[in-house]
């Protein structure tokens, strides 16, 4: 069994296309944010995007209708949820 050189030009082919395509999955992954904040996130601050308990319980999750149920119990079921404890 013998190993031969790898061919530059045909590298740097490979090279090209794996630059297009991670362009292409990083403008699919903006688009793809953007599309679900403007879905679900109702929350502006500091140029970032944030879901209130409403919308993640009502909107995101659709567990309970708001008209339905009272702002505490849409609160608590949004707790419950919330695993990253940042507030």
């Amino acid at each position: 069994m013998t190993t031969s050189r790898a061919d530059s030009k045909q590298l740097e082919k490979i090279f090209l296309k794996v630059k297009v395509l991670l362009g292409l999955f990083t403008q699919f992954s903006l688009i793809f944010f953007l599309w679900f904040a403007a879905q679900y996130a109702s929350v502006r601050k500091s140029e970032e995007w944030y879901m209130s308990p409403e919308d993640f319980v009502c909107r995101y999750l659709k567990l309970v209708d708001a008209s339905n149920t009272t702002p505490e119990v849409i609160q608590l079921l949004a707790e419950i949820g919330d695993t990253s404890k940042d507030r």
